[in-house]
């Protein structure tokens, strides 16, 4: 008996002694004085956190607009911080940083759906070998294959509307295939005038069998982002109207062949798809680990 009671003793004690080196530690670590929802000595905020996702996202926002200064911490448990950063300036530190490019350890819940990517000195490597290509130059080539693939989808649009409401996802996510596969491969699949051919099904098999959830096939990020566009289009009748003059205007006075640099000329419609970008962006967070520290 004399020894349980002691044994129990000594764990309370070191349980004590831990608590308060933890304490102390805490009240001496910098990222501890950033703004930020009161913390739990042993469970930082997860407590606070709501189990659904969507619940989770609003609770995030509300943070969001208490902390005006840019940025907050939440504490998952005692020694891991993790730092929202919304305010451009801040962002861009970290964005435009060559030391900060180590993605965070909750990609890794990602990795059954989009693979595990890049990341470090790997991303790095590759990435040399491919930034000649990320040229605007190189546009100039494409232009004539997005033009002959939106009229496809264009025209598919205009006879499948006649028949009523309907999810425009699935054409432009067809539209998307179809571009993405003649550019880079020099190979039309022919997805927008043939949606059962073996590739579009191959596709969709893939896709499936790497996420587990045919539901998500059509969710890349290009369809996506034209589809959010075309929605707010469609809910600001005006805004439309002044795109729908500009394109008119455009069209009138093209030249034969497209450059990179005629596409400037629509302006109102490029702010129109960056705000649609910056309202509903396809890839809405990103997520770092820092390796050394990071001064913003």
């Amino acid at each position: 008996m004399f020894l349980v009671v002691a044994v129990s003793l000594l764990l309370a004690a070191v349980v004590l002694i831990s608590l308060v080196l933890l304490g102390r530690h805490h009240s001496e670590d910098p990222v501890r004085k950033m703004p930020g929802p009161k913390t739990n000595l042993l469970f930082g905020n997860v407590l606070q956190l709501p189990r659904l996702p969507n619940d989770l996202v609003t609770q995030i926002l509300q943070w969001v607009y208490e902390y005006h200064n840019g940025m907050f911490c939440l504490w998952l448990g005692p020694t891991y911080p993790f730092i929202f950063l919304y305010k451009p300036e801040l962002v861009e530190v970290v964005l435009h940083s060559s030391k900060h490019i180590s993605k965070s350890a909750d990609y890794d819940f990602l990795h059954p759906w989009l693979g595990t990517g890049h990341d470090g000195s790997k991303w790095k490597t590759r990435r040399r070998l491919i930034t000649p290509t990320f040229h605007f130059s190189i546009l100039n080539t494409f232009l004539q294959v997005f033009e002959e693939q939106s009229k496809i989808l264009v025209s598919n649009l205009e006879k499948k509307i006649k028949t009523g409401t309907f999810n425009i996802m699935p054409y432009i996510t067809l539209c998307a295939l179809d571009i993405i596969c003649i550019t880079s491969m020099d190979s039309s699949p022919n997805a927008q005038g043939d949606t059962n051919s073996p590739y579009v099904k191959a596709v969709g098999r893939e896709f499936h069998n790497n996420s587990g959830d045919s539901g998500k096939q059509g969710h890349d990020t290009t369809a996506a982002g034209l589809t959010w566009a075309l929605y707010l289009l469609a809910r600001h009748p005006h805004v439309q109207q002044q795109v729908h003059e500009e394109v008119d205007k455009f069209f009138e006075q093209r030249p034969e062949t497209l450059t990179v640099e005629d596409l400037k000329d629509l302006r109102y419609l490029e702010c129109v798809v960056k705000e649609a970008q910056r309202m509903f962006p396809s890839v809405p967070f990103i997520a770092r680990t820092t390796t050394e520290d990071c001064h913003l």
